[in-house]
């Protein structure tokens, strides 16, 4: 499960784009319509967390006054959620990894051509890629040693620019926030099967 938005649902540009929340969405996603897991799902890999932290400090939120109460979200509140959705999936018998949450300095989120939404300054991105970086320690220490979830894949690791760690490679992303093939191949590659109950990775096999 990827994309989208944790804790809320899409508002303002890229409201057709978030859609619904992850925690709202997950019992459909997961089990299917009919909530029985009939497809016998065992393992989820999730990706999230990013956008609750970079969509409510874009312009288009930040100086509206239609959205004067949206508000990013702590690094503890993420966490919350992280831990509703791991117990949502650990009750219904499946098996839950997560990925940490990556890089994205030099991000603009730029919403169909409207320009330029994520400005902040040096200060500002610390402050945001901080909360990311608390959830990823959480994620990687606390969440599987307390039993939370059943693994974790340190993508910012793998993504990592060896001059600037908080930010992809130029040859892995397009726009600072969103993969390349390259990239996507890359995490293929470096995947820990070994999560989802595969001892060797067949020859070819990506």
């Amino acid at each position: 499960l990827i994309g989208n938005k944790l804790l809320s649902d899409g508002i303002g540009y890229g409201s057709s784009v978030y859609g619904k929340s992850l925690l709202s969405r997950m019992k459909r996603d997961i089990l299917g319509a009919d909530g029985k897991n009939s497809t016998n799902v065992k393992y989820v890999v999730v990706k999230i967390g990013a956008e609750d932290i970079i969509h409510p400090v874009c312009k288009e939120i930040e100086g509206n006054k239609k959205y004067s109460d949206v508000r990013q979200p702590t690094a503890k509140e993420i966490i919350n959620g992280y831990k509703k959705f791991f117990g949502f999936c650990h009750d219904n018998g499946i098996k839950v990894i997560a990925a940490g949450i990556t890089q994205w300095k030099n991000t603009e989120r730029d919403y169909f051509g409207t320009g330029v939404q994520y400005d902040r300054t040096a200060q500002e991105f610390e402050a945001d890629w901080k909360i990311a970086k608390d959830v990823n320690k959480w994620l990687s220490t606390t969440a599987v040693s307390d039993g939370y979830s059943d693994g974790y894949i340190n993508l910012p690791d793998i993504s990592k620019n060896s001059s600037d760690p908080d930010a992809f490679p130029s040859n892995y992303t397009t726009d600072g926030i969103n993969p390349t093939t390259a990239l996507q191949r890359r995490w293929a590659d470096k995947f820990p099967l070994k999560l989802i109950g595969v001892t060797n990775r067949a020859d070819g096999v990506k």
